[in-house]
């Protein structure tokens, strides 16, 4: 500016970093996993707990540059991430396979519209770059590819009945097909809660759910899909 001095755009180093509350369940032989519920569907496993915050920091760079693909740019988007852990569960099963997954406090709060659409905005955008993954396949990666898809579609639709869902219909048999039927029935089910679903909690086989555990895993499980075949190929 004519007659002032020009000001420096803050290095990022000199930028004040953003606070980002990581929860952090813990199985078998210390395998961890880490989330921050800020970003829906963002994860990341590793070793021990130490290593998977260590980890999240990248993780959230990363998951921004994603979100920038597809349109999104969300506010802070370019400031440097600080973790801070909040909450740890230690679980004495295998996290990595999603078997008896963890409650967090966090997932006691009563269930907002915002986290939903935000939650299955997230899925929307990691099931099209699994179906432009799927559409690039020559059809000998499709066959390999072909069961994971249809064991994800089983396995989602058994998480809808964490909601109180009967599970009575008859699920496509084309693998594409498939994910797409309970990808509309989750997004129905997540957008027509009954009334004491945003707050109820329900036991299944001993394991306690809520509707934010349920989306939280709905994202995950999108996530880990798309980096399933993605990230390290269709084997």
């Amino acid at each position: 500016m004519a007659g002032g001095l020009a000001l420096a755009a803050p290095s990022l180093a000199e930028r004040s970093p953003i606070r980002y509350p990581a929860y952090i369940e813990v199985g078998l032989d210390g395998h961890a996993v880490g989330y921050v519920f800020r970003l829906p569907g963002l994860f990341v496993e590793a070793n021990t707990p130490e290593v998977a915050l260590a980890a999240l920091p990248g993780a959230v760079a990363a998951e921004y540059t994603w979100l920038a693909r597809h349109g999104v740019a969300p506010a802070f988007a370019a400031e440097p991430a600080e973790i801070e852990e909040v909450e740890r569960i230690d679980l004495g099963t295998d996290v990595s396979r999603g078997i008896w997954r963890g409650l967090f406090q966090y997932e006691l709060r009563r269930t907002a519209d915002e986290d939903i659409e935000t939650a299955l905005e997230r899925a929307r955008f990691a099931r099209a770059d699994v179906l432009a993954a799927w559409t690039a396949m020559a059809d000998a990666e499709r066959a390999v590819l072909a069961p994971r898809l249809i064991a994800h579609a089983d396995t989602e639709w058994e998480l809808l009945s964490k909601l109180g869902r009967r599970l009575r219909d008859r699920l496509p048999e084309d693998p594409v097909d498939r994910i797409g039927f309970v990808r509309r029935e989750a997004e129905g089910r997540f957008r027509n809660l009954l009334p004491g679903d945003r707050e109820r909690m329900a036991v299944f086989d001993g394991e306690k759910w809520t509707t934010r555990k349920v989306l939280r895993c709905y994202g995950v499980g999108e996530r880990r899909l798309l980096y399933s075949v993605t990230e390290t190929g269709v084997r």
